[in-house]
């Protein structure tokens, strides 16, 4: 499926930047440890930006899949090649039982990726 696809694209762009942002983070730390400069103060502040847009950016995606689990008529909507089906009403409702299922992972992940900083 195309959107679990790009959901999974996604949550793996999201774990990427947030695990450089982490990176850099504790090796600033290190530097910190050693000797406050006003460089180093002012490239925690960058950092802090940096993941202040990353949560922005998750929370973005979280909504939007909560905005789609709200949408009984959306979701079902995804399953365009079984509406030709002859019990698309029951299929339908299972479809969107399973596509809920998936989305609810996703904001699981992202949920995850917010609270490991």
């Amino acid at each position: 499926m195309v959107l679990e696809s790009a959901l999974e694209v996604v949550c793996s762009l999201f774990d990427t930047d947030l695990e450089a942002v982490k990176t850099e983070a504790l090796n600033l730390i290190a530097k910190l440890t050693k000797k406050v400069t006003t460089d180093n103060l002012g490239y925690l502040l960058s950092l802090k930006g940096n993941l202040t847009r990353l949560l922005a950016r998750v929370q973005k995606a979280k909504d939007e899949i909560e905005k789609m689990l709200d949408e009984d008529e959306d979701m079902a909507g995804f399953y365009l090649t079984r509406k030709w089906h002859k019990n698309q009403q029951a299929r339908s409702r299972d479809d969107v039982k399973d596509l809920e299922m998936m989305l609810e992972a996703y904001l699981i992940e992202m949920d995850w990726t917010r609270f490991i900083q």
